[in-house]
């Protein structure tokens, strides 16, 4: 089984990121709203195509349907951007990002809380990118608040989700109905903000 990935023929990649995940599951299709796109196909059944950074790639039958499970490898006190996988040759930079996604926490994740997400416009160096993630443990929380931050936005380096929740409250993290271990379809179209050079 392939996905299809569809993107913009311009200057970053399109990552798939794992910040604290067990699974990540990926049915992409990248719709660019440029007239010039090029396909990059990716296997279900292998990782090819794909480079992790502090991440395993293995393929895996996952409620059914083929995926690739993306688990967290980093050592001891590497930062959350620095957990991801690069789809390599696409050129993403804007478009429409369509997912199928699964997350659960690392076992050893305080509080049982974990994160899966998609990473966008990486510099190839990985030192700057933006990411919208979920944090599916949050979606069915007792607390109103930790429910309130089931699906984020940050953009690294200067704005990670301390300094927009600090400066921004609410504005960029929601409240999202979600289920750990369930699909989730994640569809949106990231737009390049002004603050954001290269």
């Amino acid at each position: 089984m392939y996905t299809k990935c569809v993107s913009a023929l311009k200057a970053t990649s399109l990552t798939l990121a794992s910040i604290l995940v067990v699974a990540v599951a990926l049915q992409s299709n990248v719709v660019s709203a440029a007239p010039r796109t090029r396909a990059v196909n990716l296997r279900l059944d292998s990782d090819e195509g794909l480079k992790p950074v502090n991440a395993k790639i293995e393929p895996v039958t996952f409620r059914g349907r083929k995926a690739l499970r993306v688990s967290d490898t980093a050592p001891e006190g590497t930062s959350d951007a620095g957990r991801y996988v690069i789809v390599t040759g696409s050129d993403f930079d804007d478009g429409v990002i369509e997912v199928d996604i699964a997350g659960d926490h690392v076992p050893s994740a305080p509080g049982s809380r974990g994160f899966v997400g998609i990473a966008f416009r990486v510099a190839p160096d990985g030192s700057r990118f933006e990411c919208f993630y979920l944090r599916t443990y949050n979606g069915r929380s007792e607390d109103q608040l930790q429910r309130n931050h089931s699906a984020q936005y940050i953009s690294i380096p200067e704005f990670p989700w301390n300094r927009r929740r600090e400066e921004f409250p609410a504005k960029y993290e929601s409240y999202v109905d979600l289920v750990p271990n369930e699909w989730i379809k994640v569809s949106g179209r990231p737009y390049r903000h002004s603050y954001l050079r290269r």
